[in-house]
């Protein structure tokens, strides 16, 4: 439910726009978000972001019951981690929305995800009992349902009062966890469902090999001016990570002259 881009905005009521720039490997994508801002008379939002997703079912070797009375899927014993950092890239500069939409959708600031991302588990019967004195072994325990752990920490850029982007964080974390839980009851009894039946569930977020020669196309400056969304202009990983390569060494040299200047500027004074 969390990777699905076509099911995300019947939760996330943030949304204004969202698509993924360039596949870096089956586990990793750069992708663009931008997000109206949950505070009035403040700007919106939008990141450029690298996410990681991985299935841990070495979870499952450690933690698997011989007995599995509650009839616990295999799948339903793995652990999943969802996470993204902040990136730049080409396709998506600081005032995409003003040179690709000329703001139509509002004014929007470059944020940064520091590490934002979730862990999901199998919640134990143990955890339930004794949340302060959790054993590691889970060989023969039940398990009753999911833990997620939410983590959200950025930098909203601008100028935001460091008081306010507090307060805004610890409303909307707790509210994006109880938002998902309602939306996978949807997602679990109608939009799976009827996606399944007739046919029309994929997973656009998963490709195999073969999918690597695809990906390893050359890179095309027009595909910013011309981006409509599709497959057919995608950034090549060479240029991404030479781009970023390239931005985050101009950026470090930036912060060095600047404090080279500060030194002078100090000794004349």
């Amino acid at each position: 439910m969390i990777h699905d881009p076509i099911f995300r905005p019947t939760w996330d009521k943030f949304r204004v726009e969202a698509f993924e720039i360039v596949k870096l490997n089956k586990n990793n994508d750069v992708g663009y978000y931008a997000a109206k801002s949950p505070v009035p008379l403040v700007s919106n939002r939008d990141f450029v972001n690298q996410r990681m997703w991985y299935i841990n079912k070495e979870f499952y070797k450690n933690n698997n019951s011989e007995n599995n009375e509650n009839n616990v899927s295999e799948e339903q014993r793995y652990e999943y981690i969802i996470f993204n950092t902040g990136v730049p890239h080409p396709m998506c500069p600081k005032n995409y929305q003003k040179i690709k939409h000329h703001e139509k959708n509002g004014t929007f600031v470059r944020a940064t995800s520091k590490l934002t991302g979730y862990l999901i588990q199998p919640y134990y019967e143990e955890d339930n009992e004794n949340e302060n004195n959790i054993s590691e072994n889970k060989k023969n325990k039940k398990i009753l349902g999911t833990a997620l752990t939410y983590i959200a920490f950025a930098d909203p850029a601008g100028w935001i009062p460091h008081s306010l982007t507090n307060y805004v964080s610890s409303k909307y974390a707790p509210n994006t966890i109880e938002t998902m839980k309602n939306a996978l009851i949807l997602f679990k009894n109608e939009y799976l469902p009827e996606k399944m039946e007739n046919g029309s569930y994929e997973k656009t977020w998963a490709y195999d090999d073969a999918h690597e020669a695809y990906l390893m196309k050359d890179f095309d400056s027009s595909v910013f001016e011309n981006n409509n969304n599709n497959n057919n202009n995608i950034v090549t990983q060479s240029e991404t990570v030479k781009f970023a390569q390239r931005y985050w060494r101009e950026e470090r040299l930036k912060k060095e002259n600047k404090k080279i200047l500060i030194f002078f500027l100090l000794l004349y004074i």
